[in-house]
């Protein structure tokens, strides 16, 4: 083992930390400087917070945005110092996004046992391409990671300041009671050999108590305002609860959580070998309880918050963004696993099976960094600005459908002096007083179907659509009388 690991004493893990985080701010500062337009889930906010007062912040809010109203003071705070624009907006879910970065791989160096292990937690973190997408984006996911990576670092900390703020931080996430309770209930020792002792379930039930009040005051000045029924239906199919009638699709969407964080990142071969040292990790802990780390303990816990809170709270648990507070802990069992079967080849003298792991580890960071460059460069989703300067020179009058509406209205510089006219619906409805000279029509895809009765009624009203600019999901035509 100490033959086989002696790079570390050459190479220490701070430096790969280091050199790790390097590549992770690269690509953050990429995309956020890229300084893309608001996409749909971002526009609904920046409306709100370019049109609404702080007073109106707790109540009822423009197409009822699903983002914590405290969390949105402080996005208000940042356009009262910096004025409207959107690297002014994004800033503190960047800043967040950066530290929350850095914690990650601080975890990974503290919990791996090898320079091996930790390679391969960094390696699973370029990987993450969903996490690498919330470096510009303005909404809550990348606080909502911070948080559940701080609830370790201060959870060991017997301060009255440490545990408000780990407590009072329920306040500004709407998935933090998770990570929270798990990490405590792992702390305790729960089903790993300790009694259920008056001390234990008086604390037990004065956490769950002060959550409750806090969920009870986040309801009142957030929550009720939500349209839920609306959010079910829009990701009843990442909700375990949606499905009990169907083993056969619950199970998919339980092996999607477990499992798809990298479909569109790796190659099946490394996606099924992550998931099996997870496997590997997890079995090992329900087996050996007693002896299991917290944070391996932990790790479990919420996995287990995640389902339960999927089969009764209707929380999506697809690989999205909206559980990406449970993708560090995800990632720490695969690194567990994956030193676990080190250790194992090494008590066993397996010198092929050693070195060929360790050429799998630097395969998959070629992978992973491979997959945060491109990260780096890849066009961002719904972007208004690459077609700006075409739509400026060749449009006088603007047709936008539903689909681009609030991210036309939204975009901080505007359109200039262009005649725009907003449509609600993708129905074909010549206006009158439409001047075909120089007439052009944007719509966006991926959020609303493509918009096929709106072309059957251009042709019919002798229109032709001619592409001025495709790019990425954002199509803008120019309209010309059909000779």
């Amino acid at each position: 083992m100490a033959s086989f690991y002696s790079v570390e004493a050459r190479i220490k893990k701070v430096t790969l930390q280091g050199l790790a985080f390097t590549l992770l701010a690269v690509v953050g500062f990429s995309r956020y400087f890229r300084n893309a337009s608001f996409w749909l889930d971002e526009a609904y906010i920046a409306t709100n917070i370019k049109n609404h007062p702080v007073t109106d912040y707790f109540g009822p809010l423009d197409y009822t945005p699903t983002f914590p109203r405290i969390y949105l003071l402080l996005i208000k705070l940042c356009h009262f110092i910096g004025g409207y624009s959107t690297l002014v907006l994004r800033f503190f879910p960047f800043l967040f996004w950066l530290l929350a970065s850095y914690l990650w791989l601080d975890f990974f160096r503290k919990k791996s046992k090898t320079t091996w292990g930790f390679l391969f937690g960094a390696a699973m973190l370029f990987s993450s391409s969903e996490w690498l997408r919330q470096s510009a984006n303005l909404k809550q996911y990348s606080l909502d990671v911070l948080l559940s990576l701080c609830v370790f670092i201060f959870l060991n900390r017997k301060t009255i300041a440490s545990r408000l703020m780990l407590v009072a931080s329920t306040l500004v996430s709407y998935t933090y009671p998770i990570p929270l309770f798990a990490a405590f209930v792992a702390k305790e020792k729960v089903f790993r050999g300790a009694r259920f002792t008056r001390s234990f379930l008086l604390r037990c039930l004065g956490l769950l108590l002060v959550i409750a009040i806090l969920r009870l005051v986040l309801y009142q000045i957030d929550m009720k305002f939500m349209s839920h029924s609306t959010l079910v239906n829009y990701w009843s199919a990442s909700i375990l609860g949606a499905h009990l009638h169907s083993p056969f699709t619950a199970g998919r969407i339980l092996f999607e959580f477990l499992f798809g964080w990298y479909r569109f990142s790796l190659p099946i071969f490394f996606q099924v070998l992550v998931f099996l040292f997870l496997i590997i990790e997890a079995i090992k802990i329900v087996l050996d309880q007693k002896r299991a780390p917290v944070e391996a303990a932990a790790c479990l816990w919420i996995l287990f918050g995640c389902i339960v809170s999927s089969l009764f709270l209707n929380l999506p648990i697809a690989p999205d963004r909206i559980v990406l507070f449970s993708l560090p802990f995800i990632q720490l069992l695969s690194l567990r696993g994956f030193e676990r079967f080190l250790a194992w080849s090494s008590a066993r003298s397996c010198v092929i099976v050693r070195s060929l792991a360790a050429c799998l580890c630097l395969v998959f960071l070629f992978y992973g960094a491979k997959n945060a460059n491109g990260a780096r460069r890849e066009l961002i989703w719904q972007d208004l600005r690459p077609v700006r300067k075409t739509l400026l020179n060749d449009c006088s009058t603007l047709i936008v459908l539903e689909s681009a509406v609030i991210q036309v209205k939204t975009l901080p510089e505007g359109l200039g002096d262009k005649k725009i006219v907003y449509r609600e619906s993708d129905e074909w409805e010549p206006a009158p007083a439409l001047n075909p000279q120089n007439l052009c029509l944007l719509f966006i895809t991926g959020t609303a179907p493509w918009p096929a009765s709106f072309f059957e009624g251009l042709k019919k009203a002798g229109y032709q659509a001619l592409p001025l600019s495709l790019y990425p999901s954002v199509f803008l035509y120019r309209l010309a009388k059909s000779s």
